[in-house]
Protein backbone atom coordinates (compact mmCIF):
# COMPACT_ATOMS: atom_id res chain seq x y z
CA UNK A 1 0.00 0.00 0.00
CA UNK A 2 1.23 3.49 -0.84
CA UNK A 3 2.25 6.01 1.82
CA UNK A 4 1.82 9.77 1.59
CA UNK A 5 3.29 12.66 3.56
CA UNK A 6 0.80 13.91 6.10
CA UNK A 7 2.71 16.91 7.42
CA UNK A 8 6.14 18.30 8.32
CA UNK A 9 6.20 18.76 12.08
CA UNK A 10 8.50 21.46 13.52
CA UNK A 11 10.57 18.89 15.44
CA UNK A 12 10.92 15.20 16.30
CA UNK A 13 9.17 15.58 19.67
CA UNK A 14 5.99 16.92 18.06
CA UNK A 15 6.18 14.26 15.35
CA UNK A 16 6.38 11.58 18.06
CA UNK A 17 3.35 13.06 19.85
CA UNK A 18 1.38 13.00 16.61
CA UNK A 19 2.43 9.41 15.97
CA UNK A 20 1.16 8.43 19.43
CA UNK A 21 -2.18 10.11 18.77
CA UNK A 22 -2.49 8.45 15.36
CA UNK A 23 -1.58 5.06 16.82
CA UNK A 24 -4.28 5.51 19.47
CA UNK A 25 -6.75 6.01 16.62
CA UNK A 26 -5.52 2.88 14.84
CA UNK A 27 -3.55 4.71 12.14
CA UNK A 28 -0.05 3.46 11.35
CA UNK A 29 2.58 6.08 10.57
CA UNK A 30 6.31 6.59 10.29
CA UNK A 31 8.63 9.56 10.38
CA UNK A 32 11.57 10.68 8.33
CA UNK A 33 13.92 13.55 9.04
CA UNK A 34 17.21 14.92 7.87
CA UNK A 35 18.66 16.24 11.11
CA UNK A 36 21.80 17.42 9.34
CA UNK A 37 19.96 20.07 7.30
CA UNK A 38 16.67 20.65 9.08
CA UNK A 39 14.97 19.97 12.40
CA UNK A 40 11.58 19.38 10.76
CA UNK A 41 10.30 15.82 10.72
CA UNK A 42 7.95 14.48 8.04
CA UNK A 43 5.12 12.20 9.13
CA UNK A 44 3.81 9.65 6.62
CA UNK A 45 0.61 7.58 6.68
CA UNK A 46 -1.01 5.09 4.35
CA UNK A 47 -2.95 6.78 1.57
CA UNK A 48 -6.29 5.32 2.67
CA UNK A 49 -5.85 6.86 6.16
CA UNK A 50 -4.79 10.33 5.01
CA UNK A 51 -8.13 12.12 5.41
CA UNK A 52 -8.77 10.84 8.93
CA UNK A 53 -5.14 11.46 9.92
CA UNK A 54 -5.39 15.07 8.72
CA UNK A 55 -8.54 15.57 10.81
CA UNK A 56 -6.72 14.22 13.86
CA UNK A 57 -3.71 16.46 13.13
CA UNK A 58 -5.90 19.56 12.92
CA UNK A 59 -7.72 18.64 16.15
CA UNK A 60 -4.54 17.82 18.07
CA UNK A 61 -2.33 20.65 16.80
CA UNK A 62 -4.67 23.54 15.89
CA UNK A 63 -1.90 26.14 16.28
CA UNK A 64 -0.20 24.72 13.20
CA UNK A 65 -3.24 25.77 11.18
CA UNK A 66 -3.99 29.19 12.70
CA UNK A 67 -4.06 32.27 10.49
CA UNK A 68 -0.86 33.51 12.16
CA UNK A 69 0.94 30.29 11.22
CA UNK A 70 -0.07 30.45 7.57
Amino acid sequence: MRTVKLFSMPNQAMASMLQGILQGEGIDSYTKSNMIYDTKTDVFVYENAYTRAMEILKEGFPDLFSEEGE
